[in-house]
């Protein structure tokens, strides 16, 4: 499975005062509707609560009807005060907007995608208009390539679109994938005195290389080789970042190691087996922890060459110090857990 993400902002034309902000999102359903489900289980589910209500309030009435008017009837609302009853929704107050998703089956891809829109503190929102200026908007697809289809079908129809409501509405920001990374650091930059700027270098090894691409297998929203420029200290590089939501929730920063890369002049000086305890916590963990905190994220990494004991002794104090851990055996399945799986259980917190 694979999770993307859309940030998209409009803005208002030349005769229109407000535009709301899931105007292109909604326009894109409508223009497709036949390819879009709206899911609403708990709604749904609500309904037919609320029916077998209806039907137990009428056997009350019959059952107490030898008392005749007003009893038979106001039994019914003392017994049941509030024909809407509802199943309650944690964060949301009784009565509040029904968490929903979207599901694409169109032929745009090849199996069905689920859409699902993100705020910040989400239960505090009944409706988009009281939301952010942005829209948000999680992808969720069987694989990349469905995910990277939907995106490209989802970013023309927004733009079709905004050529002929141009009057009303046009599309300030439209971004997706690693572009969001970008939008990440930018305002990182922006937020933080510390830092100066930032810069995506080259992939040091085949490694690297590997390890990002097993990253967007799960998530679009994800760039290699990110260097921070900061005006005190190193410059903190993170070999691989990925944002699964977007930037709410968990963010990671993925440290790749490869001590069996013949082309490192560092380990060819300095092999695995050679270092201590300590040298190895320093590269693997405490380092990359401290670079990683400085931009907000959580720290994986991804270990290669060492031995199973040096692997077993890391792995206790990497769990100590809330590190990731993994190496080259199961990374790929490690990262599906903390990528998507992890991500998708966090979404519930900001879903609207």
């Amino acid at each position: 499975m694979h999770i993307n993400h859309i940030k998209m902002a409009p803005t208002t034309g030349r005769h229109a005062e407000q535009v709301p902000t899931d105007f292109f999102y909604s326009r894109v359903i409508e223009k497709n509707q036949e390819d879009f489900q709206k899911i609403s289980p708990v709604g749904q589910f609500n309904e037919k609560v609320r029916e077998l209500v209806r039907e137990q309030k009428e056997q009350i009435s019959k059952e107490l009807e030898e008392f005749g008017e007003p009893v038979s009837t106001i039994a019914q609302d003392v017994l049941f005060p509030n024909e809407r009853v509802s199943v309650g929704v944690r964060g949301r107050p009784p009565g509040s907007e029904d968490i929903t998703t979207t599901k694409y089956t169109g032929d745009r891809t090849e199996n069905p995608v689920l859409l699902f829109l993100l705020g910040e503190d989400s239960h505090r929102y009944r409706h988009p208009d009281e939301r952010s200026k942005e829209l948000r908007i999680s992808v969720l697809s069987k694989d990349s390539d469905d995910g990277e289809s939907f995106l490209g079908f989802f970013a023309n129809e927004t733009q079709e679109i905004s050529t002929y409501v141009g009057d009303y509405a046009t599309i300030k920001e439209l971004e997706h994938g690693g572009e969001i990374v970008h939008d990440y650091f930018n305002r990182k930059v922006n937020q933080n005195s510390n830092l100066e700027g930032w810069h995506q270098d080259v992939q040091k090894n085949d490694f690297e290389e590997e390890v990002f691409e097993a990253v967007r297998e799960f998530t679009g929203v994800a760039l290699p080789n990110i260097r921070i420029e900061v005006d005190v200290g190193d410059n903190p590089d993170f070999d691989v970042v990925a944002l699964p939501l977007g930037g709410f929730s968990s963010n990671y920063a993925i440290e790749v190691k490869d001590y069996l890369q013949d082309d490192n002049e560092e380990v060819a000086e300095a092999p695995a087996m050679n270092k201590d305890s300590g040298e190895l916590r320093s590269e693997l963990i405490r380092k990359p922890k401290e670079y990683a905190e400085q931009a907000d994220l959580n720290l994986i990494t991804v270990v290669k060459g060492l031995s199973e004991e040096q692997y077993d002794n890391l792995q206790r104090l990497a769990d100590s110090s809330n590190v990731i851990l993994l190496n080259e055996s199961n990374y790929q399945e490690e990262l599906s857990k903390f990528l998507f799986e992890t991500s998708f259980r966090e979404m519930e917190e900001y879903v609207i």
